[in-house]
């Protein structure tokens, strides 16, 4: 099972009550926010787990039998980039958000956020989650006229706007750790992220009233394809061919 969602936490309690082997991607990440659905699956699969595959070597101390792998999504993106289906980057267009956590999908949170969307001015372009669009559309929340809302997006469609936009505003750790991939910035709408590696090398902020958003705007970040192993998908794979 790969992942922190409620699906892969109700995939782990049905192999293990079929007496079948578990192998967790994405083992060992932890946040610490304990009020988190994430966090709270994260640890139960964990607990249920045989084998842990971490993304950083430090994830290795929250789990038993780790094996340091690499991230999954990262090797992903080094395939779609060796094949071509990324295509030329550039940080002039629209900034990207998305927004789909339970922590911000209420309705005195979204209106929070959409306030401080306001204040930068720029377009924004919203790939609407259906959680997130049933909270709008139920609640009549206001959207302030720079954000600019548009059906969900397929994976390889929102690496497109991932790719052109100028930064990103997002609650999604997916997108939120591969914004060094790409060179992006991205401010994070939560307290913690639990990939902070993003926040304390600089490619990410916390967005709140205190976030100075001068700082997205002065300069281009490098690519960063370094943060996590490249062979990710041999070592899973011959891990999983030895194990007994």
């Amino acid at each position: 099972v790969i992942g922190d969602t409620n699906s892969t936490l109700a995939a782990s309690i049905a192999a293990k009550k079929v007496g079948v082997n578990l192998a967790h991607i994405e083992a060992g990440v932890r946040c610490g926010d304990r009020s988190r659905p994430e966090e709270i699956n994260r640890i139960a699969v964990d607990a249920l787990s045989d084998i842990h595959f971490t993304p950083r070597e430090k994830d290795k101390k929250n789990v038993s039998n780790p094996v340091w792998a690499g991230d999954l999504e990262y090797s992903l993106l080094y395939k779609m980039e060796a094949d071509g289906e990324i295509g030329d980057l550039n940080y002039k267009g629209p900034i990207l958000m998305t927004i789909h956590r339970d922590e911000n999908t209420n309705v005195e949170r979204l209106k929070e956020i959409f306030r401080l969307c306001k204040k930068i001015g720029a377009l924004i372009v919203f790939p609407i989650h259906h959680r997130t669009k049933k909270v709008v559309e139920e609640n009549n929340i206001d959207v302030p006229s720079n954000i600019q809302i548009i059906q969900s997006q397929n994976y390889k469609e929102i690496i497109s706007l991932l790719g052109i936009a100028s930064y990103v505003i997002s609650d999604s750790g997916g997108i939120i750790k591969i914004c060094p991939y790409f060179g992006k910035k991205c401010l994070i709408p939560l307290k913690v992220t639990e990939w902070d590696e993003v926040v304390l090398n600089g490619y990410g902020r916390y967005f709140n009233e205190q976030t100075d958003l001068s700082y997205m705007k002065s300069g281009v970040m490098p690519r960063q394809q370094d943060f996590y192993r490249k062979n990710t998908c041999q070592i899973i794979t011959d891990t999983l061919l030895s194990y007994e």
